[in-house]
C-alpha cells in the first residue's frame, strides 16, 4: 500500500479523524479510503465510500454538511458524489456533464438538504 497525497488531491479532517485515499497493490488496483482517528490513535478502513477510478486526480474527498464525502468525474465527465451520513448510509448523486470538472474545482458544500 502507499498513500495518495496531493496538493490537488490531500486528507480531510472530519471530527477527529484525518482521512485520505491509499493506493493498493491488490487485485481491483483501485485506492481504498482510510481514516487514522488522532485521539484513538487508530487506523479504519473506510468501505462504505468505493472510488471509482484508479487515478486519483479526478476525484477528492471533501467535507459536505460535517460528513465525509467522496467527489470525481466520470469518463463521460457527469460529476458523481457519495456522502457518507453515518456507516452503512451513502446517499450518492450524479450531476449532468453540463457541470463538468470546473463545478467541482470551486465546490464548497451543500447544505443538509442536499441544497
Amino acid at each position: 500500500h502507499s498513500l495518495s497525497l496531493s496538493k490537488t488531491n490531500p486528507g480531510v479532517l472530519v471530527g477527529e479523524t484525518l482521512y485520505w485515499f491509499m493506493d493498493t497493490r491488490g487485485s481491483t488496483g483501485n485506492p481504498m479510503v482510510v481514516g487514522f482517528n488522532l485521539s484513538l490513535e487508530k487506523f479504519e478502513k473506510v468501505l462504505d465510500l468505493v472510488p471509482r477510478s484508479i487515478t486519483p486526480w479526478n476525484q477528492s474527498l471533501c467535507v459536505m454538511g460535517g460528513c465525509l464525502s467522496l467527489y470525481g468525474f466520470s469518463m463521460q465527465e457527469e460529476v458523481y458524489m457519495s456522502i457518507l451520513k453515518r456507516p452503512g448510509q451513502v446517499e450518492s448523486m450524479c450531476l449532468p456533464p453540463e457541470l463538468g470538472p470546473r463545478f467541482c474545482s470551486g465546490l464548497v458544500g451543500f447544505t443538509r438538504a442536499g441544497r
